[in-house]
């Protein structure tokens, strides 16, 4: 992992991204899984959970699908 990369997760305190983006890289199955979708809107759809996921309905936050989204493009970029 870059030190760039660590220093920027550290500085906006986002761990759960960055742990995302270590799983990534540290498992070239999953990471081919992810950039093989592309340019896709990745949601977490369920009811159970409007803060990770959509809520169901599309009203929740989809943290889980923004993060995905976000590591696909960083690992796409290096």
């Amino acid at each position: 992992m870059h030190a760039k990369v660590i220093e920027f997760y550290s500085v906006n305190g986002d761990f759960g991204e960055f742990s995302k983006l270590h799983k990534f890289t540290q498992h070239q199955e999953l990471k081919k899984r992810l950039l093989a979708t592309g340019t896709a809107r990745l949601v977490e759809h369920t009811e159970n959970d409007s803060y990770w996921g959509d809520g169901g309905d599309g009203s929740g936050k989809n943290m889980l699908g923004k993060i995905l989204m976000d590591v696909r493009q960083r690992l796409s970029t290096h």
